[in-house]
């Protein structure tokens, strides 16, 4: 009988050292709140990624939020009072922006999925997005659609000037552009204002585009094409971003309602990757959930993984990826300083029948 008490008592206290060095990991970002599978296919694959490492000392949480300039911020400062030890998410530049002073003070790791680097970001040692550049995915995209691009005369460019993202994309577009002697015109938005009125019949008369290239969201940039479309029917060209997004979230086709368009943009990461390790992931995925993964769940995979590996338990934190290497399933390698690189671009064509690599 005493060595059954005994027994309890290491057991239990095991238990109570083990949940003392368990960190919680936390999801977050806005998306989520506008497409709920989004949220299932975010959070499936940070769970995958534990259950095969079978860790049992990190735990995720999730923290999601709204689409306003203050709920960024508000979300860390629950993330920060939940002691969350690293972070995932964050929907945009603007967002990582928002928090840059929150992260240094409380000095928690951020990853980022979809943010854009910015200076500010850049030189913020906590914070780290594993989106490439602008021109990492435009000058495949160009080089792949040579051709193409070689027999349009004028673009129209359509900017969201309150995204940071989009400004960055606007000055690489332009400069590609410019280098192939092509003739553009840029009409500047607030994104947030959804102001479009200055394309009207009388506009697209006046100029003669025979291309469109999107910076904004899928939603908007889908409405400026029905426009762009309706008063110029033989429009030779549709390039955008990756906030088209992808075979499991067609948002920008979804939203068309001219749908006999073709579309052209560039990304990272596709779950058309034939790479064994992503199709191994991919498997796994489908094996676990009974459902297709989402782009976004190679990435965070990938991301929880890294954070599984560089798990300080002595210290329960993260603070070793700060010094870490790492290379994920996506092609995406992970160094000292939270510094990203990647090995992999897709280009990707919209059409009716729906989102393929070219």
């Amino acid at each position: 009988m005493r060595h059954c008490y005994l027994f309890i008592i290491i057991k239990l206290t095991l238990s109570i050292l083990s949940a003392a060095q368990a960190a919680n990991i936390c999801l977050t970002g806005s998306t989520v709140k506008q497409f709920p599978k989004y949220g299932d296919a975010f959070k499936n694959a940070a769970d995958l990624a534990i259950k095969t490492s079978k860790s049992n000392n990190l735990k995720i949480l999730d923290f999601f939020y709204d689409r306003n300039p203050s709920a960024p911020a508000i979300a860390f400062k629950k993330m920060i009072k939940a002691k969350c030890k690293a972070v995932i998410g964050f929907s945009t530049g603007n967002d990582l922006i928002a928090i840059s002073d929150l992260a240094l003070n409380s000095k928690i790791p951020i990853l980022s999925i979809y943010g854009d680097n910015s200076q500010t970001i850049i030189e913020n040692p906590y914070i780290s997005t594993i989106q490439p550049s602008e021109q990492y995915l435009l000058t495949p995209l160009f080089e792949k659609l040579d051709t193409k691009i070689k027999t349009i005369k004028k673009a129209l460019i359509v900017t969201a000037i309150d995204r940071n993202s989009m400004m960055l994309y606007s000055q690489v577009y332009k400069k590609l552009l410019t280098d192939r002697k092509i003739e553009f015109k840029e009409i500047m938005i607030l994104e947030k204002d959804q102001n479009i009125e200055n394309l009207t019949p009388s506009f697209f008369k006046a100029n003669d585009f025979d291309s469109l290239i999107l910076l904004t969201r899928s939603a908007l940039a889908a409405k400026i094409t029905d426009i762009t479309t309706k008063e110029v029917p033989d429009l030779k060209l549709i390039l955008g971003t990756k906030y088209f997004g992808s075979s499991a979230l067609p948002a920008y086709f979804n939203y068309l309602k001219n749908k006999n368009i073709e579309a052209f943009y560039s990304r990272h990461n596709c779950l058309c990757d034939n790479d064994d390790r992503y199709k191994s992931f991919i498997s796994s995925y489908k094996k676990e959930y009974q459902a297709t993964p989402m782009v976004i769940s190679a990435s965070t995979f990938d991301l929880v993984n890294f954070l599984i590996e560089n798990y300080d338990s002595n210290k329960s934190n993260f603070n070793k990826a700060l010094n870490a290497n790492f290379k994920g399933v996506t092609g995406i390698k992970i160094s000292k300083g939270l510094n990203i690189s990647h090995s992999k671009y897709f280009v990707i064509k919209v059409s009716k029948n729906g989102y393929n690599k070219i």
